[in-house]
């Protein structure tokens, strides 16, 4: 199961598109699987040390969470700076019941 990192729906808003979501093109995946939730600051404002200690939050939408369970999961991000975001998220995947969780990003 191939599923983006989401953006916060003020990020969405704001740009009308997830961008990891246009990265993947053609590629089938599960929209909409996890919801990130606002952050005070963005990622891109913080230094290092900052953006490791800052808690993301995302959560599982109530309508996949039966969807997780025993799954495979790829996680697909834009950008690793520092991995937080990818372990935040696959933390919560594990939690939810998935068997395994790989993270993937298309630049470093």
């Amino acid at each position: 199961m191939i599923v983006p990192i989401p953006v916060s729906i003020e990020t969405k808003m704001n740009r009308g598109f997830n961008q990891v979501i246009g990265l993947l093109g053609d590629i089938e995946y599960v929209d909409a699987l996890m919801v990130k939730e606002k952050r005070k600051v963005r990622q891109s404002e913080l230094n290092r040390q900052q953006r490791i200690h800052n808690k993301q939050v995302f959560t599982i939408n109530p309508k996949h969470v039966s969807e997780i369970i025993d799954q495979k999961i790829l996680l697909v991000d834009d950008i690793y700076t520092t991995g937080t975001t990818i372990r935040h998220a696959a933390n919560v995947l594990r939690a939810n019941g998935a068997k395994q969780v790989v993270g993937l990003t298309l630049c470093r």
